[in-house]
């Protein structure tokens, strides 16, 4: 089965390059094996050194299924998947993906490729076989609810013409956006009804929880604020809201993560998107600085844009 795993990753501390290292671990290890390509990049060069150390530790120099792919720049995570493919889209058929910080079930490989072969011996002659994704039995199927990009193992023609609609739209710079993940897992959701994917009903992929995501952030960051706004200006609503619009411009790169996410998983408009950024400010909408709202609308339609061209809305 011509089929790989893709790996992307940007080391910043040690225990970043710890948990690599597991997962490299049980990638290595499956009960069938799988060509690995691991594209990586540093923070640091003392990072770089640390790495090489473990891998040679971890008698994962000269393993025969791990190609590692050293970027001489910081990377993003769609970028590092992107120059992956573009290298090896005459080798392989299908894709499957790991973050370098999760791990597969032992039998995770076995079972995909077993998953494939069913998918592509009886797919119909009117449907394009674009492949698998790990389903959650209480989410129910893709078309239903959002699942992860590493979810899927997918096919590559699919994976480049994602890039080729960005690029040759003017979109090319979302693929180093941060939630660039969450625009190509539901691109797959919004691929038309030509394309069939099977799934299978089994936890085989272990996810590594992060209490720093954007959405987590920007929660708690907004309680905390809006807390501190209004026992410090409870006497006065003017010095309030220019407290409450300087938060806003603060947490601004948060926010246009957050609207980028909305509105790549959900079509939500503008006035919800507002109320999901301004919480209970959002009463305050008409005093918040116009320079802000032209802010966050300027994100909105640019998401948009990106998300009208990309998806083939069923």
């Amino acid at each position: 089965m011509e089929t790989c795993v893709i790996v992307p990753s940007h080391i910043s501390n040690i225990n970043r390059t710890k948990m690599l290292m597991q997962c490299l671990h049980l990638l290595t290890n499956q009960t069938t094996k799988i060509p690995i390509y691991l594209s990586i990049s540093f923070e640091s060069e003392i990072d770089k050194i640390l790495f090489n150390k473990l891998i040679e530790k971890n008698d994962l120099l000269n393993n025969e299924t791990l190609y590692i792919i050293y970027q001489s720049q910081r990377t993003s995570q769609f970028r590092h998947i992107e120059n992956v493919v573009d290298n090896i889209k005459d080798v392989y058929k299908y894709v499957m993906f790991c973050d370098d910080d999760d791990t597969y079930e032992i039998e995770r490989v076995e079972k995909f490729m077993t998953l494939i072969e069913h998918g592509i011996t009886n797919c119909p002659k009117d449907k394009i076989f674009a492949g698998c994704y790990e389903r959650d039995l209480q989410q129910g199927s893709h078309s239903l609810s959002f699942y992860e990009y590493w979810s899927y193992c997918v096919n590559i023609e699919i994976i480049l013409n994602f890039y080729k609609i960005l690029k040759t739209s003017n979109y090319g710079y979302v693929i180093d956006n941060t939630m660039c993940d969450v625009l190509f897992a539901t691109y797959l959701r919004c691929l038309d009804n030509r394309h069939m994917f099977v799934s299978v009903c089994e936890k085989l992929y272990n996810y590594n929880r992060n209490e720093f995501s954007i959405t987590g952030t920007i929660s708690k960051n907004n309680k905390r604020n809006r807390e501190e706004c209004l026992q410090t200006y409870t006497n006065n609503f003017e010095l309030f809201i220019k407290n409450t619009n300087e938060d806003i411009e603060r947490q601004m790169e948060e926010i246009k993560n957050h609207i980028f996410v909305k509105y790549s998983m959900r079509k939500t408009s503008l006035d919800d998107i507002l109320k999901l950024c301004l919480k209970e400010n959002y009463i305050y909408k008409d005093k918040i600085d116009k320079n802000i709202l032209s802010k966050i609308k300027h994100e909105y339609d640019t998401v948009k844009g990106v998300c009208d061209v990309l998806y083939q809305y069923k």
